[in-house]
């Protein structure tokens, strides 16, 4: 029975799990995610596949955008220990699964965090089902955006361990902290991990200054904040491997590094609109998209266009809410004004930071963010403000836990009497403030309209939604307060008083989350999961050809013929190399236009952008046809030996000559002169043998008839290195802007590409030493343990 009492709390936690994604977990079926089908599964598929048969991890992408680094542009949770299920069983289930669990642990770790706080059982089960039900957690699964919810479920096994540390229960906790932080920065998301470090640091801040107020111990003081930061020098040694990669490369060598995507306005795009501000309090009100499928950009824009699904906001569109549930929200503010106990000053701090993510998510509707944009590190790197509100959850739901807590301390000490008539005066005023309301939406409306000055409106026929989300959190409101009322005059018990609580928290989250968690057939999503006629078709082509490339205009998704491993010219991934955007085409600002690409495509034979690439066929699906497999027949193999070559320095100028009369299959354009001599001669200077990708690594057997250059197109990156036959290392050329080039002498070559990370390989070995390093101490403490005992 005892067991039975431990374990209740995570088998509820299991079960409302399984409430929210049985019909997932129990079928065959893909739990949907928008941005998992569109690129996770080439991302999880393409890696998965490339262990397997290569034993290393990948380090160069070859399928998308001409190639680009796996590891330090990114491609998810490489490292992330969930990222092993798909290892183990079936693709579409391990991309839910993964998802699915942190919903659990959630729960599970801030059940543990609440306890650990001070909070009994039953408050700290009323706060980790807040917690772990909130939508702003749970709708992330729709887009789903895994790493964000990885951040969201360690960010209370975190603060559990901090907290212990500063109550000095063990530095070791400290320790144990610092752990999770480096498991956040393996999830690969940054900045969400940014947020909470903020969190985690400002919360410390305000510990190690209380306490030294409180006892007057500036050892104590230093002590703990020398071990905080112990804890994340281990944070960054673990998470090194996901960290120094992709901060050199995006650096140096990304899209994101570039001016276009570290401005003011980049930084406040995707942000939180006042329209959103709404939602947090009637999560009807903004509306959201939600299909069946993934949408194309072209849909998006229709839904922008026309108000299509029920977004009417400033976004393009809406996947997800902010929501994190309007019980808890009045609960942390009566909490606010009426909370008298030991946590009061933990309760302002939380009450605080929770007020600071909203304005902050608000980006440029208020000044705060353009104080904080620049003062603070790191802002100008991220967009989509709004990913903070995870915090914003996390703290309605540890101060919501600690008001029930309180609600139950005043019952056991008799203290209940003065609360009984500001109860039903507060649960009277809202209610009837709610009802009004909904009856005077309009008018309501019509001052949101002056004051906020929206793009939009929502049409008529939504209002009538927006008017049901008002009476429906009026009504949970006020059910809740009467139902801590009841418990106060001795109507129930405590255990009944939690279930009631638990069920209306349950019940306020349910009517978002139900509507983002949507369970697909797999045979339903075609080519995503099923390797169609085409592609089988492309690779039977390339195997007898030799390498091409496809450029799909419109016939599938960006990421989709690359599962089936047919290599496209472009797919999507929003850290590619720069130079390669610039191939593709940008607008002054550096935003994409792939005008290169399809500026005349009539000629499309004589686009020297496409036959560089050595696009073999376009695809393109005029509506209501099945689409059409162009041939290009004057594509350039993947590499091509060359005599003539032109030095331009200046990449604007180097786009110009490729749009202008130049030959790239005679000539190419170096960046600085090559060392050797090339006689001028019609005949040809060379052809390729073989070329042939040996996992992190490229094969190339030539043969030269004098003096040249190879040209390869796959994108230059200064991680490759060429070594003859000998070893000797040979001097790799950036060519025609994005590709590579190699010079020969005469004669019989076999050429080793091989890429080598010195930034990935220097963070590997400081993840593995941060991992060996915790393993030791988790061991040294168990055995000491069982010695003392």
């Amino acid at each position: 029975m005892n067991k039975l009492k431990i374990y209740l709390p995570y088998l509820i936690f299991l079960a409302l799990t399984l409430i929210l994604f049985g019909k997932f977990v129990f079928s065959n079926g893909v739990l949907f995610s928008s941005d998992q089908l569109e690129s996770g599964i080439f991302f999880r598929k393409f890696y998965s596949e490339f262990v397997k048969e290569f034993w290393e991890i990948p380090l160069w992408d070859r399928y998308i955008s001409c190639g680009l680094p796996f590891v330090d542009a990114t491609h998810g949770d490489t490292f992330y220990p969930a990222a092993l299920l798909q290892f183990f069983i079936p693709l579409h289930k391990a991309l839910g699964l993964k998802l699915v669990l942190h919903v659990f642990l959630s729960g599970a770790f801030m059940f543990v965090f609440l306890k650990n706080y001070g909070l009994r059982k039953l408050s700290a089960f009323a706060g980790s089902v807040a917690y772990m039900t909130a939508p702003m957690i749970i709708t992330l699964v729709y887009p789903g955006h895994d790493a964000k919810m990885y951040v969201a479920a360690l960010l209370p096994l975190g603060m559990n361990f901090l907290y212990k540390g500063i109550e000095s229960k063990g530095k070791l906790n400290y320790l144990y902290f610092g752990a999770v932080v480096g498991f956040m920065i393996l999830s690969s998301h940054l900045q969400t991990t940014y947020f909470a470090l903020w969190f985690y640091f400002l919360y410390m801040l305000y510990r190690v200054i209380k306490d030294y107020f409180e006892n007057r111990k500036l050892s104590d003081t230093v002590n703990k904040f020398g071990l905080f930061w112990a804890g994340i020098v281990l944070a960054l040694f673990i998470g090194a491997v996901q960290l120094i990669p992709p901060y050199m490369y995006t650096k140096e060598f990304s899209i994101r590094g570039t001016e276009a995507k570290t401005s003011y306005e980049h930084a406040i795009s995707w942000g939180m609109h006042p329209e959103e501000a709404m939602s947090l309090v009637v999560p009807e009100f903004c509306g959201e998209n939600r299909t069946s499928h993934v949408q194309t950009y072209e849909e998006q824009k229709k839904v922008v266009e026309d108000g299509g699904n029920s977004y009417w906001g400033r976004n393009a569109f809406k996947l997800n809410s902010e929501y994190s549930g309007v019980i808890i929200l009045i609960l942390t503010m009566l909490a606010v004004f009426f909370y008298r106990g030991k946590f009061r000053k933990d309760i302002i701090f939380f009450s605080s930071f929770g007020a600071f993510s909203v304005l902050y998510s608000l980006v440029d509707h208020t000044p705060l963010f353009r104080l904080v944009y620049s003062l603070i590190p790191g802002v100008k790197m991220f967009r989509g403000q709004g990913m903070i509100l995870f915090i914003l959850s996390f703290v309605l739901s540890v101060v919501a836990g600690v008001l029930i807590e309180y609600i139950i301390q005043l019952k056991e000490e008799g203290k209940t009497e003065k609360y009984l008539k500001p109860l039903l005066i507060t649960a009277a005023v809202i209610f009837a403030a709610g009802i009004i309301k909904s009856f005077a939406l309009p008018a309501m409306m019509g001052i949101y309209k002056s004051v906020f000055d929206p793009a939009r409106m929502p049409s008529p026929e939504y209002m009538s939604v927006i008017r049901s989300g008002i009476v429906i959190s009026t009504f949970l409101i006020t059910a809740s307060l009467v139902a801590i009322y009841m418990y106060l005059k001795n109507s129930y018990n405590t255990l009944i008083f939690i279930a009631i609580i638990s069920a209306l928290l349950f019940i306020d989250t349910y009517r978002v989350n139900n509507k983002f968690i949507q369970t697909v057939s797999k045979d339903g999503l075609g080519i995503k999961f099923t390797d169609i006629e085409i592609t089988k078709q492309l690779r039977e082509l390339e195997s007898q050809e030799g390498y091409f490339r496809v450029y799909d205009l419109n016939m599938f998704g960006p990421n989709q013929l690359p599962i089936h491993r047919v290599t496209t010219l472009t797919g999507f991934h929003d850290n590619e190399l720069k130079w390669f955007r610039k191939f593709r085409g940008v607008n002054e600002e550096g935003v994409n236009t792939d005008e290169n690409l399809t500026g005349n495509l009539n000629e499309y034979y004589n686009n020297n952008f496409l036959n560089l690439a050595g696009v073999r066929f376009l695809l393109y699906q005029p509506k209501d046809t099945k689409g059409e497999v162009i041939p290009n027949a004057n594509y350039l193999p993947r590499a091509f030996v060359v005599r003539g070559y032109e030095v331009i320095a200046d990449e604007d100028k180097i786009v110009e000559r490729l749009k202008s009369d130049f030959n790239p299959g005679s000539s190419v354009i170096l960046e600085k002169e090559p060392k050797l001599s090339f006689i001028a001669d019609s005949t040809a200077a060379g052809e390729i043998v073989s070329y042939k990708y040996l996992g992190n690594e490229i094969e190339l057997e030539v043969r030269m008839n004098s003096n040249g250059i190879i040209v390869m197109t796959d994108n230059y990156f200064p991680y490759w290195h060429a070594y003859d036959q000998n070893g000797k290392e040979l001097e790799i050329y950036k060519a025609d802007l994005t590709y590579r080039a190699v010079e020969l002498e005469k004669g019989d070559h076999k050429i080793i590409f091989r890429y080598i990370s010195k930034p990935y390989i220097v963070a590997k070995y400081l993840s593995i030493i941060g991992l060996i390093f915790l393993l030791i101490v988790i061991i040294f403490v168990r055995f000491r343990k069982k010695a003392l005992n």
